[in-house]
């Protein structure tokens, strides 16, 4: 056999597998180019649309109670105000004016709202209200201590902190004057599960800021 005999058989021989390769890949090629039927394009969309539907209302129901937790932070800050605008402003409550407004804070408890009145050796308190916080909202936390007493006296609307229930003495001008009183800045967190906020109440000034 002639040497140009022999690269002829070669070459038939890599032609015919070169058309097997080329052959299969056409018909993987052919095969993709199907691309996805009808069916399964809707069950992709249908998924796709299951799990926007999911995200947006999980995100909504977030900002949901998000609104619904700052809400009732705010609410209990200018509950808080108002009880020291009353006792600034020396306010008749039930009938009289009080010595001194109190409002109680502990953790897992809605906050309350006392009045006390009568001599300051001998004060009566009276449970005026509590502080309503929407039902998702929460005092996690109370800092210094649990429970502390937020102390609001008449009639200079002076401020005090104590930890205990409070008791008083007679101070200047006919004022009353809590005794034990902390030397500490007030913390009080609230949350809704997942969200929260605090409250940080000035020692000196009882001024209130949200945080």
């Amino acid at each position: 056999m002639t040497n140009n005999q022999k690269n002829k058989k070669i070459t038939k021989s890599q032609l015919s597998s070169n058309n097997l390769v080329i052959s299969h890949w056409s018909l993987e090629f052919k095969n993709l180019n199907k691309g996805f039927t009808t069916l399964e394009l809707l069950i992709v969309m249908s998924i796709s649309v299951v799990l926007l539907l999911a995200a947006g209302f999980l995100i909504y129901n977030s900002q949901k109670k998000g609104r619904a937790l700052e809400q009732s932070v705010r609410t209990m800050v200018a509950d808080i105000r108002l009880v020291q605008s009353n006792a600034l402003a020396v306010q008749t409550i039930g009938g009289s004016i009080p010595k001194a407004a109190v409002v109680r804070v502990a953790s897992n408890q809605a906050p309350e709202i006392y009045y006390y009145s009568g001599s300051c050796n001998s004060l009566a308190s009276k449970l005026d209200r509590r502080i309503s916080l929407g039902g998702t909202a929460v005092v996690s936390s109370v800092s210094p201590f649990s429970p502390i007493y937020l102390i609001y006296t008449t009639p200079f609307g002076r401020f005090y902190v104590t930890n205990v229930n409070p008791s008083f003495t007679n101070s200047i001008n006919g004022s009353c004057a809590p005794l034990g009183a902390l030397n500490s800045d007030v913390n009080i967190n609230l949350t809704n599960g997942s969200q929260n906020y605090r409250i940080e109440i000035n020692n000196k000034t009882g001024e209130l800021t949200i945080l």
